[in-house]
């Protein structure tokens, strides 16, 4: 199991920017959408995502990378 501490204000990476469904970003989100891409780029199957209600884990942080590497 992988522990990754968020940091506030990371950029989203290239691949994820351009699917990120919202103009700005809240804190922490940027470095939750880059982890999940990687995490699934290299081959995590299952992720487990603990963080405060309204950072904005399912529409921002988790879908698109998922979508994206689905080629959705």
């Amino acid at each position: 199991m992988k522990v990754v501490e968020l940091k506030p204000d990371e950029r989203l990476i290239k691949e994820v920017q351009e699917y990120f469904p919202h103009p700005t970003l809240r804190k922490y989100q940027a470095d939750l959408a880059n982890n999940v891409y990687r995490f699934l780029k290299e081959g995590s199957k299952n992720i487990v995502v603990e963080c405060p209600t309204g950072l904005g884990k399912l529409r921002g942080g988790l879908r698109r990378p998922a979508l994206l590497l689905r080629g959705g």
